[in-house]
């Protein structure tokens, strides 16, 4: 009877200890995602600043800059991503 009690004990450890894991592991991809959906949404808004701003050159390149980085940071955490699944 002891050995079927430990037995329980050690499965609903086991459980628990997985389903932690589990939780911040989906809390992860959470993060991760609304992060990916921000830089998004900076690199699409700052596109359509550059594309409606006055014509002014020196402008134009600094919103072409910030756009780039924008989308070196969207690629970042999308590598990020990847690695993770693996």
């Amino acid at each position: 009877m002891q050995i079927r009690k430990e037995a329980a004990v050690n499965k609903l450890s086991s459980n628990s200890t997985n389903l932690q894991a589990s939780r911040s592991h989906i809390q992860g991809t959470d993060f991760e995602q609304g992060s990916t959906n921000l830089a998004k949404n900076q690199v699409l808004s700052r596109a359509a600043q550059a594309i409606l701003s006055p014509s002014q050159p020196v402008g134009q390149a600094a919103h072409a800059a910030d756009v780039v980085g924008l989308e070196g940071h969207l690629s970042t955490i999308r590598s990020r991503q990847e690695r993770r699944r693996w």
